[in-house]
């Protein structure tokens, strides 16, 4: 769901959690903020983009790399950086999330999603 399909969302259901899972230019995220809505943080260098905000209301879940290696962190140190960066600005990490990209092939997902899973 992007930023612009959130907000109609979130004056319609006041009490439910919204996740916006597009990357929210950093001059708009005081909309997610002010409005409730959840971001995602994909790369570690976007975490460092929106810390200087000091948004402190603003609630997040971490992109976890499922393997396409376009979005996400990569590995369990660039995770724990990231969510110490995020804690020390006092933002919220609300949780992770991932989208393993080959679950279409049965024998390759198994063996991909345990050696993902595992690098963290």
């Amino acid at each position: 769901m992007q930023l612009s399909s959130c907000c109609p969302s979130r004056r319609r259901f006041r009490n439910i959690p919204i996740l916006c899972l597009g990357i929210i230019p950093t001059d708009h995220l005081h909309i997610a903020e002010q409005n409730n809505i959840t971001i995602t943080i994909n790369p570690k260098d976007y975490a460092k983009e929106v810390i200087p905000l000091k948004l402190r209301k603003l609630k997040v879940h971490i992109k976890i790399n499922g393997g396409i290696n376009r979005l996400g962190v990569s590995s369990k140190e660039e995770l724990q950086d990231t969510i110490c960066l995020l804690n020390q600005s006092n933002m919220f990490v609300e949780g992770i999330y991932t989208h393993i990209y080959n679950a279409w092939y049965k024998e390759k997902r198994n063996q991909f999603f345990h050696t993902s899973t595992n690098s963290f």
